[in-house]
């Protein structure tokens, strides 16, 4: 298997070079040509020297042939930095097609105005929703319709590409819907600004994500007590080595975190935002993270999350019998769904076939 990852590399990496190496060929090109202009210029000189010594005089032709040197140099500095400008004109135009092509995100026309303790059950309802990433092409969710109840714990499985990151993405509008509706306490989201949606929606992503700053920052951008913060860091088993390079005030990039411990620095962040919302979203948060800190994930969600609604993208089955409900994915659509044990005993059930799978 490396033999095929490194040859396939080596050939994407020499797909990515081969218009700097044409580029770089034609340069050469370029010198070449002029060095033999400027040389057949100073071949004529001397010529034109030689053929009528009256004419001129030794210090003029010494000059003469200086400035042609000179020219060379003035020329390739010049063509080179013509090209320079015309490459950074591309570019240039190329965001500039980037920005009036791209769409931008729908924003309704007059949002509504929401509580400061919206969503305060957690109950999300979508109603027959389709979503695709490109017109005319295969949808992405297709006619999917849920009721989520508050505090329910719900886990979302399938194969690749069947759509459960998809599911995600259309709760924070980062993927607009075809047709339906998804409603979470009774309000249409697609009536709020998608900046107020997310800000109201306590997700932990699949890889974690570290700004530049000390780590109070990173925590959070509100200020808090630093007791809050302390806590949050104690329950997840960071304050230790946070504390032994530097506390609250040390610099991110400066502390010494493996990948685990960065994603329950993330869960530190969500359990300090957990009275923010009733709404935790986790895209496949544990699925690159060993088995005692998977473990440690889910006991600290099973905790503080308890008056929350879960809905989990999962990746390793053998969490999934401490969910509510589990739905199961494939090709856009709900093709199974119930109680984990209950499907467990269902024979030929698409949730049984992924248990044996994994």
């Amino acid at each position: 298997m490396k033999p095929l990852f490194e040859e396939t590399n080596l050939k994407l990496l020499d797909l990515s070079q081969r218009p700097y190496y044409l580029m770089f060929c034609i340069q050469r090109w370029l010198n070449l040509v002029l060095d033999l202009f400027v040389g057949a210029l100073a071949i004529l000189l001397v010529t034109l020297a030689v053929i009528m010594p009256s004419s001129t005089s030794a210090g003029a032709i010494g000059i003469a042939l200086f400035n042609i040197l000179g020219f060379d140099e003035g020329l390739a500095h010049l063509i080179s930095s013509w090209t320079s400008l015309e490459t950074s004109l591309g570019a240039i135009a190329r965001l500039k097609t980037f920005e009036v092509e791209t769409p931008a995100e729908k924003e309704p026309l007059q949002p509504i105005a929401l509580s400061d303790k919206w969503p305060a059950t957690g109950h999300l309802r979508i109603a027959n929703s389709t979503a695709s990433y490109t017109k005319n092409n295969t949808p992405a969710l297709d006619q999917i319709s849920l009721d989520i109840q508050p505090r329910e714990k719900i886990a979302i499985c399938g194969r690749t590409g069947s759509g459960k990151s998809s599911l995600l993405l259309t709760l924070f509008r980062l993927l607009e819907l075809d047709d339906g509706s998804i409603e979470i306490d009774n309000i249409n989201i697609a009536e709020i600004s998608s900046d107020l949606l997310r800000s109201r929606l306590i997700a932990i992503p699949q890889n974690p994500i570290l700004f530049p700053g000390n780590v109070r920052f990173n925590l959070s951008t509100a200020k808090l007590d630093d007791q809050i913060v302390k806590f949050a860091l104690e329950k997840v088993n960071l304050w230790g080595i946070i504390l032994e390079n530097g506390g609250l005030d040390a610099d991110m990039a400066a502390i010494p975190l493996s990948q685990g411990q960065k994603q329950l620095f993330c869960l530190a962040k969500a359990i300090i935002r957990k009275d923010q919302s009733k709404i935790l979203l986790l895209d496949e948060a544990m699925s690159s993270v060993d088995p005692h800190t998977e473990e440690l994930m889910v006991k600290i969600i099973q905790d503080e999350f308890v008056e929350h609604t879960v809905i989990s993208v999962v990746h390793k089955l053998k969490t999934i019998i401490k969910f509510d409900r589990v739905i199961i994915l494939d090709g856009g659509k709900i093709v199974e769904t119930g109680r984990p044990d209950t499907l467990l005993e269902k024979e030929g059930g698409s949730f049984k076939a992924l248990w044996k799978r994994s």
